[in-house]
């Protein structure tokens, strides 16, 4: 239950001849991550990051809340999905 699918959409967007909008009509690629919040116990550097920004209660109330402590995103290094992207 732990294992997050996270999948993206992004296309050509009006300012370079595409929609700006989603249509299949225009130049598109789905971009698909498997995120693992455990994948941080195995990286030292990670879970080094994860103690330094949170704490050490950080994993159990991430598998508890689906959040890190305060509502933060997942550190650097831990396998979470970042950036712009239209969805």
């Amino acid at each position: 239950d732990a294992i997050h699918i996270v999948k993206v959409r992004v296309w050509l967007s009006e300012e370079s001849g595409g929609y700006l909008n989603f249509t299949p009509n225009a130049p598109y690629a789905v971009l698909t991550r498997i995120i693992d919040p455990l994948a941080a116990l195995t990286r030292p550097d990670s879970s080094k990051r994860m103690l330094e920004k949170y704490g050490a209660g950080a994993l159990s109330e991430y598998m508890k809340t689906g959040q890190f402590p305060g509502g933060g995103p997942a550190p650097k290094g831990t396998g979470a999905a970042s950036g712009g992207a239209k969805k």
